[in-house]
């Protein structure tokens, strides 16, 4: 058994994981954890012994952290010690090859108790190959409208990056394309979000109630104008006194010329929210779309991919009902079929821990008077 090589868990095992043949899989999950647990292990004190008779041995050494701090810390890959603000989080991304990690994701609908499923497709790899397909029914964000949102949670400062193609549900055109509609009917778009989580309402659907939703988020598809390719970013805050709901604002920008698809990219240092974009045509350059001060976001919060789709059906709907209901006919008067018209494809999710230049260390990135976007862009405006 000599010449066995020894190295630390923590700092290399995921290297070592990029190493074994893929006739191999391995993965981690709370299951393991809680394996590893049973027998009172340590995620921060487990040793890898790779010996030269081809024989590898599991080394576990066991501290005094265990079960309690692996599961606080939401992965194998960080211990409960470490300040989750700064721990590592690229491997919290996807890149959508591998349709088993569908299970990664949590679902807003789950998580918060409510009685149905907002997507009519939802799948890794499988309706597209190497992407993450989402297709909701008639369903929106706005106020406190819920719809889908499929997410991890992630603490502390991040940039988020992913490639969305909104198409309608035959996946031929532009969303809302298929019927058409008059302006301001359509509201079919995917992208990210970054949302404060409801604690209150994970813990029971019955404690529910306007004017507590809090998120930000950049999309593309159909706003307003059916057919066609716009972005639609919207910040949502909770209700301040004598508001009877939740505050959403929003803004539409048309899409370049010829563009179908876009990278996106969401930011966030401290309060500021930034969000980006980059058509993906030859050439095209990263721009700044909006930024936002959201002192009222924890630190904790929930990341991940939006869809929704034709608003014409849902506005008339009480939040309750809506959110509540998988609308089978509009709520006007008289009600008129629904009609649905998105199916978004997403090619990956990348996440890192931004990296600052000393002269923006500090800066309120939510200022234009104090950081340009050219400044904004030489930082985050690096390749996908």
């Amino acid at each position: 058994m000599g010449g066995c090589r020894h190295f630390d868990f923590k700092k290399t095992f995921i290297r070592q994981l990029l190493k074994c043949p893929e006739s191999i899989p391995i993965k981690l999950d709370a299951a393991l954890i809680f394996a590893l647990a049973l027998v009172g292990l340590s995620s921060s004190h487990v040793e890898f012994r790779c010996c030269c008779a081809g024989i590898a041995l599991l080394m576990l050494s066991a501290t005094v952290l265990a079960f309690t701090q692996a599961a606080q810390a939401g992965s194998i890959f960080q211990d409960g010690l470490e300040d989750p603000t700064i721990a590592e989080i690229t491997w919290m991304g996807d890149e959508f090859d591998d349709a088993q990690s569908l299970s990664d994701w949590r679902r807003i609908w789950q998580a918060e108790h409510w009685p149905f499923d907002p997507l009519q497709v939802f799948n890794i790899n499988q309706t597209s190959p190497g992407r993450l397909v989402q297709q909701p029914y008639a369903s929106g964000w706005w106020q406190d409208y819920r719809a889908e949102l499929s997410y991890k949670e992630i603490t502390g400062d991040l940039v988020a990056t992913t490639l969305v193609y909104p198409r309608n549900a035959s996946g031929t055109g532009a969303s809302g394309s298929t019927n058409g509609g008059p302006i301001e009917s359509e509201y079919s778009l995917a992208g990210l979000m970054l949302r404060a989580p409801r604690r209150d309402v994970e813990l029971s659907n019955a404690a529910w109630q306007r004017g507590r939703e809090a998120y930000v988020f950049l999309s593309m598809g159909a706003a307003d104008q059916p057919g066609q390719y716009q972005f639609e970013d919207k910040t949502t805050r909770n209700a301040l006194a004598g508001e009877n709901n939740s505050i959403s604002v929003r803004l539409i920008t048309q899409a370049p010329a010829g563009v179908n698809s876009a990278y996106l990219r969401l930011v966030r240092v401290g309060p500021p929210v930034l969000l980006l974009m980059q058509a993906n045509l030859g050439g095209a350059n990263w721009q700044a779309l909006r930024r936002f001060r959201r002192d009222d976001f924890p630190t904790r919060m929930q990341l991940g991919f939006v869809a929704y789709t034709d608003w014409a059906s849902m506005r008339d709907c009480s939040y309750a009902f809506h959110n509540n209901n998988r609308l089978l006919q509009s709520c006007a008067v008289p009600p008129q079929p629904v009609d649905p018209d998105l199916r978004a494809s997403f090619e990956f999710l990348r996440i890192i821990r931004p990296v600052l230049t000393a002269q923006l260390m500090g800066a309120d990135l939510s200022n234009p008077a104090a950081v340009s976007d050219a400044q904004l862009l030489a930082v985050f405006g690096f390749a996908p």
